[in-house]
C-alpha cells in the first residue's frame, strides 16, 4: 500500500471517530432548566427556558394564586411560594418561585409641627436600616422615630448596603398655614 493511501485512510478513520463522537455528544446534551430558583416581588416577571432542546415544554404552576406560568414567562402574583413546571415528554423540569412584597418607606413626606415626634418605617422588611438626618438640627431620628427640632426641610435616610430610602420632612410652626403643592391646596396646622 501506497504511503498516500495509508495517509487517507489514517485520516478517514480520523473523521470518522470525530463524527461519532459528535453524534454520541449531541445525543447525550443534559436538558435543563436555566433558572431552578426564583425570587420575585409581586408585579414582577422573569423568562425560563428548557436549555439544550428545539422542543416547546408543557408549562404548568403549582399555585396560580402565588405565580402563573406562560410560555415561561412567570409573573408574581401574591406572596407566597410556589412550584412551576416544565413537561418535556415524560420528564418534569421544576423551579422554586418565592414572591415578597417590595420593601418601601411607609411614608415619602411628612409635615411635623415644631417639637412633634413621629415614626417611619420600611414596610415588609425584617432587615436592620441604619437611620439618619440629613440636618439634625432640623429634625434627629433614632430607629425611625423622627423629632421635630426647629422650623425648616430635611431628609430622614433610612440606608442597608446600597439600598436607601428617603422621607421628606417639612418642620413647621405651631399654628400655621402651610401650601402643599403635591396636594394642590392649603392645609391649616394647629
Amino acid at each position: 500500500m501506497s504511503r498516500n493511501k495509508k495517509i487517507g485512510i489514517l485520516i478517514s478513520i480520523i473523521i470518522g471517530i470525530i463524527i461519532v463522537i459528535i453524534i454520541l455528544f449531541k445525543t447525550q446534551t443534559h436538558i435543563y432548566l436555566n433558572k431552578t430558583n426564583v425570587n420575585l416581588y409581586i408585579g414582577e416577571k422573569t423568562k425560563l427556558e428548557l436549555k439544550n432542546t428545539n422542543k416547546k415544554p408543557q408549562w404548568s404552576s403549582e399555585n396560580n394564586k402565588v405565580a402563573t406560568i406562560k410560555e415561561g414567562q412567570i409573573v408574581a402574583k401574591s406572596f407566597g411560594t410556589t412550584n412551576v413546571y416544565a413537561k418535556l415528554d415524560h420528564e418534569i423540569y421544576t423551579c422554586h418561585v418565592k414572591v415578597t412584597n417590595k420593601e418601601k418607606l411607609n411614608k415619602s413626606r411628612l409635615i411635623m409641627v415644631l417639637g412633634d415626634e413621629g415614626k417611619t418605617y420600611i414596610e415588609n422588611s425584617t432587615r436592620h436600616y441604619k437611620w439618619s438626618s440629613s440636618d439634625s438640627n432640623i429634625a434627629s431620628v433614632k430607629d425611625g422615630y423622627v423629632k421635630a427640632l426647629n422650623i425648616d426641610k430635611a431628609k430622614i435616610i433610612a440606608q442597608y448596603n446600597d439600598e436607601e430610602y428617603i422621607c421628606h420632612i417639612t418642620v413647621i410652626a405651631a399654628v400655621t398655614e402651610y401650601y402643599d403643592p403635591k396636594m394642590g391646596e392649603s392645609v391649616l396646622f394647629m
